[in-house]
């Protein structure tokens, strides 16, 4: 049986491999290890993907998601909607919170959060977020959940770890809630040479 690594970073071309060098180089020189021109750069290319939102870099995705989170409300007794299925970082960023994960079912077929299973659970419990989790380069069906936290005024919280640069209908995915974010770990669709993450601001 021949293994085939998931993340073989020796096969990086030489040309990135240049870019990359010169790259660090320049950061290392500048001496701005966190929150310097580069960041200021990229956190302004994200924003203009991003209908034009404010965008804040921090140290990973679950960080992202607890902020948000806190900037919506979410604190001790608190109850979010969420999947099962999203890796545990929203959970574990709840639960950081003092507030309570409430888990919602997802559709078969796309393994994204349902929009009849979230209504039901609207509909029954005292809900007082909703983080819409975008799974495996698919984006969920952002615009009905959009509608249903509308009309409860629930806030909605977009996690687009593995949907950035997506879109639906030309609105790109991240821009439909309240508040979104991101993580740049190396597996996600924009990863970085280690860890971080973003908020992107209504």
């Amino acid at each position: 049986m021949t293994r085939v690594p998931l993340n073989d970073l020796s096969r990086t071309p030489v040309e990135v491999l240049d870019d990359l060098s010169l790259s660090i180089r320049r950061v290392l020189d500048r001496g701005w290890y966190l929150k310097g021109p580069e960041t200021e750069s990229f956190e302004a290319v994200l924003s203009s993907r991003m209908a034009n939102r404010p965008v804040v870099t921090v140290a990973n995705g679950t960080d992202a998601l607890y902020l948000a989170l806190a900037a919506v409300g979410v604190g001790s007794g608190s109850r979010v909607a969420t999947v099962a299925n999203a890796g545990g970082y929203t959970t574990g960023a709840v639960l950081r919170l003092g507030a309570e994960p409430v888990f919602v079912d997802v559709e078969p077929a796309t393994a994204q959060m349902s929009p009849a299973a979230l209504e039901a659970v609207l509909g029954d419990t005292d809900v007082d977020a909703v983080v819409l989790t975008h799974l495996y380069g698919l984006v969920g069906e952002v615009e009905r959940v959009a509608e249903l936290c509308s009309a409860q005024g629930v806030p909605m919280i977009e996690d687009c770890a593995q949907s950035l640069g997506a879109a639906v209908n030309g609105v790109p995915a991240g821009t439909f809630g309240d508040i979104a974010t991101t993580s740049f770990y190396p597996t996600n669709n924009l990863g970085g040479m280690g860890d971080g993450g973003a908020v992107i601001c209504r």
